[in-house]
């Protein structure tokens, strides 16, 4: 009897998919890392797009000339105007916001039109864009305790010692503008203080300039007193009557 042989088997070949139908792979729902750096990459791009397109350049309004001006020019209400800009913080120490705060302020440089005006342009007196000031030293004890701004003052020049020595008013009623401790040699304090008085007559800082120099100098608080121009403004000591020795 002829064996009998098994019959061969071919592999298995997978059967084509019905026409139509699509294999996908599966899909997986994102995990709570990817969502949250999705979220902050959303939130930066916003944060860029509005920095990009938000307001820029006008931190504040600062003051600016309005016309060119030149040195020594007293800054008048038309010549000062204000536009928005934006300063480094390091400048904007140095500029003004409000222009009447300048006005009768004297212009140390040439400022040209819609030039920002800076501190170390302008000078603001104390008194006034029409009254001169001077300063000068005095010792403390001579011009009387509490004395501060805004009293009113003689100030009194002795010149000369002795019988020969005489004494003028060369300020009536001056205006203090300001009494400043001075300081010593070494940075350390000393006994004498810094006057500054507003002087109405150009010719009075001409006899007090000197004086300061020339002589000893007193001040004498006047403050609520009523001026009187017919006040002495000269003092001599009498001369001394002679010794008759009988």
């Amino acid at each position: 009897m002829a064996p009998t042989l098994a019959p061969e088997h071919s592999p298995e070949v997978a059967s084509p998919p019905a026409p139509g139908r699509v294999l996908r792979r599966p899909r997986h729902l994102p995990d709570s890392r990817a969502m949250l750096g999705a979220l902050l990459v959303a939130a930066s791009v916003v944060g860029i797009y509005a920095a990009y397109t938000g307001p820029r350049g006008a931190s504040a309004a600062y003051v600016v000339a309005a016309r060119a001006i030149r040195p020594g020019d007293p800054f008048a209400a038309g010549d000062l105007t204000r536009t928005r800009v934006d300063l480094p913080p390091a400048l904007r120490g140095r500029a003004f916001t409000d222009p009447s705060s300048l006005i009768g302020a004297t212009a140390l440089s040439p400022i040209e039109a819609g030039e920002l005006v800076q501190a170390g342009q302008v000078i603001r007196k104390r008194g006034g864009a029409r009254t001169a000031e001077l300063s000068f030293p005095i010792e403390a004890s001579r011009i009387g305790s509490g004395l501060r701004a805004g009293d009113r003052v003689d100030i009194v020049a002795t010149y000369g010692t002795g019988t020969d020595a005489y004494s003028l008013v060369i300020g009536r009623h001056l205006r203090v503008l300001a009494v400043a401790r001075a300081r010593g040699t070494l940075g350390g304090e000393s006994s004498a203080v810094v006057l500054t008085v507003a002087l109405a007559q150009r010719a009075d800082s001409l006899a007090l300039a000197h004086a300061t120099r020339a002589a000893e100098l007193s001040v004498v608080r006047t403050t609520g007193a009523t001026p009187g121009d017919d006040a002495p403004t000269t003092y001599r000591p009498a001369p001394a009557a002679p010794d008759v020795t009988p």
